[in-house]
Parts: structure tokens; C-alpha cells; sequence
């Protein structure tokens, strides 16, 4: 769905931010758990991109459920890197929700 897409380029945006612009990392949950801030970002990146790919998974006829599970479980993931100003996490939930809805 298109907001999968969106939450995603936002986990995305502001993983790559956050090495521009530090200040970006105080929303960080995974700061706060003692994870390094290279590892932090590294995470948000590989989130952003978990989420971009079951967004373009649940588009595929009969692969909507997969591609919500997906974008669901990566957004998740997404918080510990700040979850795209939790913008691009809670985008990501309702796609995914809205994905795994779809018939």
C-alpha cells in the first residue's frame, strides 16, 4: 500500500538523517537500550527498506498477507531507530493493517 510506501521512505529519511544531523538520533529508542549509534542507524536502514519491500510484496496478487506480515514486523523494528520520527512507524502499521485487511 502507498502508506507502507511512505512510512518507509521516512524509516529511511531519517536513518540516513541521523548521521547529518545527530540531534535526529534523541528519538532513538535503541540509543536508550545502549546500542551503538552506527549499529542504530544500520538498523533504521535495514528497516526502511524491509518495510519498502513488503509494501511492493503486498501490491503482488496473493502475496498481500505476506507482504503486510512483513511490513508490520519491520516496522516494529523500525522504533528502534526512531521509527522515521514515528511518522514512517505508525504509517507502516496502517499499511501493513490495511494489507493484511485486503482480499
Amino acid at each position: 500500500m502507498i502508506l507502507s510506501t511512505i512510512g518507509g521512505i521516512a524509516v529511511l529519511g531519517h536513518a540516513v538523517g541521523m548521521l547529518a544531523f545527530p540531534p535526529l538520533a534523541l528519538l532513538a529508542i535503541g540509543l536508550l537500550l545502549g546500542i551503538p549509534l552506527n549499529w542504530v542507524v544500520i538498523i533504521g536502514v535495514l528497516a526502511g527498506f524491509g518495510v519498502i519491500a513488503g509494501a511492493v510484496t503486498s501490491y503482488q496478487p496473493g502475496y498481500e498477507t505476506i507482504g503486510g506480515i512483513v511490513v508490520m514486523l519491520f516496522s516494529i523494528l523500525s522504533l528502534l531507530a526512531g521509527g522515521g520520527i514515528i511518522v514512517g512507524f505508525i504509517l507502516g502499521l496502517i499499511g501493513g493493517a490495511l494489507a493484511l485487511t485486503r482480499k
